[in-house]
């Protein structure tokens, strides 16, 4: 069975490179530029060994004819990484795949004023103590802005927070996987993430150089393919899920017994022709 929900996630060494690349094949996209161009300049005084992380998200192919496809991906962007310093989304479709990639920093942004972080004491010389001392004047007082010559108030100097880490742990691609789910149900995918539980997984035929194994898997994709289609026709026309179920458990088990090809296919057409009936 293929996932109901695909996501893959990674770190980005290179973001200006990664974004070009993205840029080239988008059929629509919104970029940051000004927060990413600050955001980079950061990372590069930092010498950080990855400059952000992305987000590959599968999406419905029905979207491609929804006109609020732009908003969607603006609003999964936002309950993804709404938090973040910097994010630009890139809206890609390749070889009748949409997916939505998602660049974005590990870092949130900070803002504020720096202030001093304990009191401290003057003399006439110039020295200063953080302790009280005879000939020391209390000069600055703990948790008051620092100022410039000007009078005016100190920005902090590292306006981003660190490196959140907790979004290279296991579970975080879980809870995201757990997001996009609730957001296509929220946006009227149920059908399709229905659709994505229930399809029989094809058989990888490109690039395989024996002959007849190429001929076997590629026969077998476009049979698992059509019938896959047919499943989702007649859940649209409100056919019995659980009589679907129990056709697609019954077929997955010959399939899984059943070593020979021409076998295989007929059991996919005998489902094929079942389906008709529910």
């Amino acid at each position: 069975m293929k996932r109901s929900v695909f996501v893959r996630t990674g770190s980005i060494g290179n973001v200006r490179s990664k974004m070009s690349r993205l840029r080239k094949f988008a059929i629509a996209m919104h970029e940051q530029k000004t927060l990413w161009k600050r955001l980079i300049a950061f990372e590069q005084k930092k010498e950080t060994k990855n400059q952000g992380r992305y987000y590959l998200i599968e999406l419905p192919n029905a979207w491609r004819d929804r006109e609020d496809i732009e908003y969607l991906c603006t609003t999964i962007t936002q309950e993804l990484v709404g938090a973040s310093a910097a994010a630009s989304w890139y809206l890609g479709d390749f070889e009748n795949n949409l997916h939505l990639t998602i660049v974005f920093s590990e870092r949130h942004t900070i803002t504020g004023f720096q202030k001093h972080r304990s009191d401290l004491y003057m003399n006439e010389r110039g020295h200063i103590s953080r302790v009280a001392k005879e000939g020391f004047e209390l000069k600055y007082k703990k948790d008051a802005y620092k100022l410039d010559n000007e009078g005016k108030r100190v920005p902090i100097e590292d306006p981003y927070t660190p490196i959140d880490k907790s979004l290279h742990e296991r579970s975080h691609i879980t809870q995201v996987k757990k997001i996009v789910k609730a957001l296509f149900i929220r946006f009227k995918m149920e059908l399709y993430v229905l659709f994505k539980k229930n399809n029989i997984a094809q058989k990888r035929y490109k690039g395989i150089r024996n002959e007849q194994q190429y001929i076997e898997r590629k026969l077998f994709s476009q049979a698992v393919q059509h019938l896959n289609y047919r499943i989702q026709e007649r859940i649209k026309q409100g056919s019995s899920y659980q009589t679907i179920r129990a056709l697609q458990k019954q077929l997955l088990n010959r399939l899984k017994h059943e070593k020979d090809v021409l076998l295989q296919l007929r059991y996919i057409e005998q489902t094929y022709q079942q389906l008709a009936n529910c």
